[in-house]
């Protein structure tokens, strides 16, 4: 096989993964055999908020809810969570201001946080830390499983 050929046939392996991982299959129904593309919500608040630590705190009590192009919910099977924060200090050295950023982030089934971890996001959750929710794994009746787009909310 010519290199020229060993990548292009690469490409295609690489391109028709990605197309499975976002919920895309060749076969099936819809339009072209095509499944829909999935979005997620956690409550009924969408991704890319900014929201006060008031807000975001009963919203960690709330489950992620996966849907399709129509609207109609799927159960969300696992997901990951990040949590991102940002803390103030003087260095020794110079004098002067600095911060340094700290990622927690933990894997779990089901649609929501455990009460470990919503207790303990709510207890430290201040302005300027970011909560992520990725690899949003939603399931249909049939038992196909679909990735569903990431959620960011910012603090403020």
């Amino acid at each position: 096989m010519k290199p020229t050929t060993a990548v292009a046939v690469l490409i295609v392996i690489v391109t028709a993964g990605l197309g499975r991982c976002q919920g895309q299959q060749a076969s099936g129904s819809g339009a072209g055999g095509l499944h829909p593309v999935f979005s997620a919500t956690l409550g009924e608040v969408v991704s890319h908020q900014k929201l006060p630590v008031s807000l975001m705190k009963s919203l960690l009590d709330s489950s992620l809810v996966a849907r399709d192009s129509a609207g109609h919910p799927y159960p969300v099977v696992s997901f990951s969570f990040g949590y991102q924060t940002t803390n103030y200090y003087q260095n020794d050295t110079t004098g002067r201001p600095q911060s340094s950023r700290t990622y927690l982030s933990f894997h779990f089934t089901g649609n929501r946080l455990d009460s470990v971890w919503r207790k303990g996001v709510s207890a430290q959750l201040k302005p300027g830390d970011v909560l992520y929710f990725d690899r949003i794994i939603a399931r249909d009746r049939s038992g196909v499983q679909y990735l569903a787009a990431p959620l960011e909310y910012d603090i403020r």
